[in-house]
């Protein structure tokens, strides 16, 4: 099945991958859209991701040593949001000492495509930063 471009009810559309119409303009594809923009447009979550991506499951104080400039608030707050969104799995190793490991979950490793396009300057994107 391609990605035939056709029409279906006066949007465009695609075939998606069992063959049937893919609405781009649906109600619940444009949230969807809308959630995944949210989600990685928070400053940190696409480097957490793809610290994970690089260097495999770690804990809360790895993650917080590797991504530079990150502080310990806004480190757990984007932690708890990825654990939200099933990107990642929170795995607690002990209870004493209490030990907490970070992995990516199948739908967080999907990212990986997306972050190797940037690293390789494959997709490169302007920063509006000065």
């Amino acid at each position: 099945m391609g990605t035939k471009n056709q029409t279906y009810g006066g949007a465009a559309t695609h075939s998606s991958r069992d063959g049937r119409p893919f609405r781009h303009t649906s109600k619940s594809f444009q949230q969807e859209l809308n959630t995944l923009a949210q989600l990685i447009g928070r400053k940190w979550n696409l480097v957490i991701i793809a610290t994970l991506l690089n260097e495999g499951p770690m804990g809360f104080s790895k993650i917080e040593s590797e991504v530079e400039g990150i502080s310990n608030k806004v480190l757990a707050e984007s932690l708890r949001t990825l654990e939200e969104h099933g990107v990642i799995n929170r795995d607690i190793l002990s209870e004493r000492p209490f030990r907490v490991e970070y992995s990516l979950t199948k739908q967080g490793a999907a990212f990986e495509p997306l972050i190797e396009r940037v690293r390789y300057g494959d997709l490169q994107v302007t920063s509006t930063d000065t």
